[in-house]
Formats: C-alpha cells, sequence, structure tokens
C-alpha cells in the first residue's frame, strides 16, 4: 500500500526507522558524491586565464589577422599612390637599302607623362584616408573580438559552474532513486514514489547531459577565437581558469550624455566612417580632373647613316571627344552621398548602442544587489546543510530533494547573474569605445 507523502515525506514510520538506521551510511555517500563530482571538474584540460586568453587572441585571431591584411593593403595603395609616372625609353633602328645603297636611321626617345595640377594630391588624399579607414576597421574589429573573447569566456566559466551543481545534486538524485528501488523491494516504498523518483533523476540526467554539451561548446567557442587556426590545436578548446566575480571596478559619476559624448569622441567606428567621406571627396576631385586629358611630352636624339643628327621634341594630347568620364565622375559622387548617409546612421547606431549597453548595466547592478546581495545571500551552504540534516533524521527526503532542486537553481541564477553582470560591464566598455584610464562610476552606481 501506497504511503501518504506529507511532512514526512517519501518516508512514514517505518522510513524513519530505515533512516536512524542508515544515517551515516547516507550521509557518507552523499558527502562522497559531492567530492567525486568535484574532483570529476578537474579534468587534464587547458585552463586559462582572462588576461591569457587576451593575450592569445592578439596573437592566434584569423578574423583579426583578415583586417590586419586589409589595413596593410590599403597602407600599400595608399604609398604606391604617391608615385609619379615612369618615363618610357624606346630606342629605334630603321634600316633601309635598295640594290647596292644603304641607309638607315636610329632613334633614342624618352617620353613622359603629365599629371595636371591637383590630380596627384587628391590620389593621394583618397588613398591616404582609404588607408585611414582601414586602420579604423581593425580598430574597430579589434574591440569587437576583444569582447566576443570576454564574453566567450565568461560564459564558458558561468556554464562550467552550473554543470558542476548540477552534477552535485545529481549525486543526490541518483542516491534517491537508487535507495528507492532497494526500499521498494524491502516494502518500505510505494511504485508510485519509485517511479517519482526514476522521473526526477532522468530530469537531472538530462540536464546534466545538456549543460555538459554546452560546457564543450563554450570551450570551443572560446578556443575558436584565441587559439591558433589549426584543427587540433583548436578541437578540445579552452577551459577559464578563473573568472571575474564580485562586482567591477567602481566608476566615477557618469551620465549617459557623457557616455555618449565619449563615445562620439573615440568610437573608431565613427572615425572609420569619417575617413570614407573624406575618401570619397578626395576620390571624386580626383575623378573629376580626368575631364581634362594629360599631355605626354617626348624628346630624343635621331642619328642617321648619311651623318646626320639632332634632337627632336614633341607631345601627345587625347582629345577628350567621345570620353570624358562623366559615368566615374556620377559614381564618385553617389560615392560621397553614400559615405555622408553612412556616417549619419554610424552616428545613430552609436547612439543607440551606448544606451542600451548603459541602462543595461544599471538593470543589472539593481538585479545583482537584490537577488545576490540580499535573496541570495548565504545560500552556498544550502545542500550541505540539508545533507546534514537528513542524515541526522531532522529532514524527510523529499525535503532534502526539495533543497538540493533549490539549491541547484540558486546556484545557476548566481552563476548566470554574476557572468551577466561582467558581460555588461564590457558591452559598455565597448559601446563606450574604452573607458577613460582613470577610474569612473556610473550615475545612479552604488
Amino acid at each position: 500500500m501506497s504511503e501518504k507523502v506529507g511532512s514526512e515525506g517519501y518516508f512514514g514510520a517505518t522510513g524513519r526507522r530505515y533512516r536512524s538506521l542508515c544515517s551515516p551510511f547516507v550521509l557518507a555517500i552523499l558527502l562522497a558524491g559531492s567530492i567525486l563530482t568535484s574532483a570529476s571538474a578537474q579534468e587534464p584540460l587547458r585552463r586559462v586565464t582572462l588576461d591569457q586568453a587576451l593575450r592569445m587572441f592578439e596573437e592566434n585571431n584569423l578574423e583579426l589577422r583578415l583586417v590586419l591584411a586589409e589595413r596593410d593593403e590599403a597602407e600599400g595603395l595608399a604609398e604606391q599612390a604617391r608615385a609619379y609616372p615612369n618615363p618610357v625609353a624606346t630606342l629605334t633602328h630603321e634600316g633601309l637599302s635598295e640594290g647596292d645603297a644603304d641607309y638607315s636611321e636610329s632613334y633614342f626617345t624618352v617620353s613622359q607623362r603629365l599629371e595636371w595640377p591637383g590630380r596627384r594630391d587628391a590620389r593621394i588624399a583618397s588613398s591616404d584616408q582609404d588607408s585611414a579607414a582601414a586602420e579604423s576597421r581593425v580598430a574597430v574589429e579589434r574591440q569587437r573580438l576583444l569582447f566576443e573573447v570576454k564574453r566567450a569566456f565568461l560564459e564558458a566559466a558561468s556554464v562550467e559552474r552550473q554543470l558542476a551543481a548540477i552534477e552535485e545534486v545529481l549525486a543526490i538524485f541518483r542516491f534517491a532513486e537508487e535507495s528507492g528501488r532497494q526500499r521498494l523491494r524491502e516494502g518500505d516504498l510505494s511504485g508510485y514514489d519509485v517511479r517519482r523518483l526514476r522521473i526526477e533523476r532522468a530530469r537531472y540526467e538530462n540536464l546534466a547531459a545538456t549543460q555538459a554539451i554546452a560546457l564543450q561548446n563554450a570551450r570551443l567557442r572560446l578556443g575558436s577565437l584565441v587559439l591558433p587556426g589549426s584543427i587540433e590545436e583548436g578541437q578540445r578548446g579552452l577551459v577559464p581558469a578563473a573568472s571575474p566575480d564580485g562586482r567591477p571596478p567602481a566608476l566615477m559619476v557618469l551620465s549617459e550624455e557623457a557616455a555618449l559624448e565619449r563615445a562620439f569622441e573615440i568610437r573608431a567606428d565613427l572615425h572609420g566612417a569619417e575617413a570614407q567621406v573624406a575618401a570619397a571627396e578626395a576620390a571624386l576631385r580626383h575623378v573629376s580632373t580626368f575631364r581634362y586629358p594629360e599631355v605626354t611630352l617626348t624628346g630624343g636624339y635621331k642619328r642617321q647613316s648619311d651623318g646626320l643628327d639632332g634632337y627632336f621634341l614633341g607631345g601627345s594630347l587625347p582629345l577628350p571627344v567621345f570620353d570624358r568620364r562623366q559615368g566615374d565622375v556620377a559614381a564618385a559622387g553617389a560615392r560621397v552621398r553614400r559615405g555622408a548617409t553612412q556616417l549619419d546612421l554610424v552616428r545613430r547606431t552609436v547612439a543607440n548602442d551606448v544606451r542600451i549597453a548603459f541602462s543595461a548595466y544599471l538593470s543589472v547592478l539593481e538585479r545583482v544587489d537584490l537577488i545576490r546581495g540580499q535573496l541570495l545571500d548565504g545560500v552556498d551552504d544550502l545542500l550541505r546543510i540539508a545533507q546534514v540534516s537528513y542524515g541526522e533524521g531532522g529532514m524527510s527526503l523529499l525535503e532534502l530533494l526539495d533543497a538540493a532542486d533549490a539549491y541547484r537553481e540558486s546556484q545557476i541564477a548566481v552563476s548566470e547573474l554574476t557572468a551577466e553582470l561582467w558581460i555588461r560591464y564590457y558591452d559598455l566598455e565597448r559601446a563606450m569605445g574604452g573607458f577613460p584610464s582613470t577610474t569612473i562610476a556610473l550615475e545612479g552606481q552604488p
């Protein structure tokens, strides 16, 4: 006959006698499960600190290498834009004959193309601004990827802590389900109660397996950002050695308007958009000079076989009859308008980015003070207290399982909240283009 589940939990009077006899044994198993879970988390994987991960990122990140190569390409083009047109040297010999008469002429010719005034300066200005925009793209990508590394590091550390809490509680549910089957055979527990225990264990087995997959994915994500590009290096990922805990560094009083002002002053994407507009304007000036043809001067020395020789000078001028570069000028003008529109769009994006990051960080700070600082303060030893209480007969099995589940939820909540706090902190740093070198604190932050 099924026992009533009430304040006595899954045990009745018989269960209390059984538990009192097995209390030392039960307590030993539960504590041993916690110890084994902790030991299993110390797998022989490569652990790195956040500072080490950031240094590895600078050396190995493939996305950063791409934009660095693009920057180097733009710098090479900017250097090439300063070059003058090369002179062209030509040596010609013409031999003529008729019967026994031989005659020949030899030419040495040098030609030089002359650029219109302002064309070279406009070309150099356009290439320099393209190079500056490429440098800004490097800064933008570096800051974005640095944030991605920090977020991946924090998420991997958080998922690992959550898995440890789940495995710690799973050990208790495994014990409860296994002991339930033993007590069913002894007639001390109903079939319904045993099925209920199996369901709870299945839920935790599934939670642990899902979390283990999430942990491996998080480690691979971190490894893909900071490890060398070979598959062998990145196949196991990286494990955070220790993640930031507690509260981020205090910031001096800073309003949302001040944060926006700083972002508009130093955000690299804004500087890059401004450089693109300047490059487009310089390119328009450069293309506009092609409406006028370039003059090519030619000079040289001529010698004939009859002994006559002399110097000559000439020039060539293309006639702009069919091609006056109207299409190139129109395209360059459209590029200027596109650049100006893009600059306005970047300004709006930066403003929204700062406002969102600013309010999100303040919101998380408030939740941290309420949840971690007050509501969940002192819950870390909840499971240990419940284990001891159950082992001494002061708590039913149901109450132990409820305490274990509550402990798991509290540990996950604290872990997620801590990770979110630091992620929001680093996201605000990214949105502002970097914090000032001096320590600052947000307006409204305690």
